[in-house]
């Protein structure tokens, strides 16, 4: 199998959110409850993504900020001990995702790897999708390959069309009408996709969208592009205050099922 790097582009300007202006990274979307359920720690809207990398068996990833991003720096540092270690590139202009992950092409490109890619204001369910769609990129031998979540706003986001067979025909950017109802939520990719990319770039004249450069992918003779979709998952975008919300309700939702079986096990010892 081929080692896989991960990349989490965190350059973003967090405008959905103004005027909130602390880096929506670090934002604590809820607490870790220690071992023994006697005490709690922050738990940072990126770790998400960080803990599901890890999950799979991911230990190098490149984190892209931008120029005004050194406090999501400073928190994070090399990464911590339960997560994958963390290097840092920058991105000077915010020029969108696609070229986020072309600022992280040069770093990995001699190594012969596959990539993946989580978005560092998401949060989704089930945690060990990523590890399942790097195994299945693998294990097909894709060029490509997505995780897909339901959604009940495919218009917000990227949905993918999926044949039975797994491949997929298309997918879209923020469409005014969705002929399906997912969309995609994490990817990973081998060097063929990446050398895709990096064509798409130099003959685009405005900012590259990542969706199109995706399709274009479903398009291209010789690139093999499936999916691997999760039915019964859920994908929260941080990014916005709805998504803040919606995260808030499920992660208490958690906790006290959490509690509750903690109690019940404590009884029955």
């Amino acid at each position: 199998m081929r080692p896989v790097i991960g990349i989490l582009p965190a350059a973003g300007l967090g405008s959905r959110l103004h005027p909130f202006a602390y880096p929506k990274e670090l934002l604590p979307i809820g607490y870790r409850w220690s071992a023994d359920h006697q005490e709690v720690a922050p738990s940072l809207v990126i770790e998400h993504s960080l803990d599901a990398m890890a999950f799979a068996g991911i230990t190098r990833c490149l984190l892209i900020v931008s120029p005004n991003k050194s406090e999501v720096v400073r928190v994070l540092g090399a990464g911590t001990a339960r997560g994958p270690r963390l290097a840092y590139v920058v991105q000077p202009q915010p020029a969108g995702l696609a070229d986020a992950i072309l600022q992280a092409r040069p770093f990995i490109a001699d190594l012969d790897c596959n990539a993946c890619l989580a978005l560092p204001d998401t949060w989704f369910r089930p945690i060990d999708a990523l590890e399942r769609v790097t195994r299945e990129l693998d294990a097909t031998g894709a060029d490509l390959m997505f995780g897909v979540f339901p959604t009940t706003t495919p218009e917000q986001l990227g949905p993918v069309g999926i044949r039975p067979d797994g491949t997929v025909e298309f997918v879209l950017e923020k469409p005014a009408v969705s002929p399906c109802r997912n969309t995609w939520g994490v990817a990973a990719w081998t060097p063929r996709f990446f050398q895709l990319l990096d064509e798409e770039s130099k003959r685009s004249t405005d900012d590259l969208l990542l969706q199109h450069v995706f399709d274009r992918a479903c398009r291209t003779p010789g690139l093999s592009v499936r999916a691997v979709e999760f039915p019964t998952g859920s994908y929260l975008d941080l990014g916005t205050r709805r998504g803040i919300g919606q995260a808030l309700a499920q992660q208490r939702r958690h906790a006290r099922q959490s509690r509750s079986a903690h109690r019940r096990s404590t009884v029955t010892t």
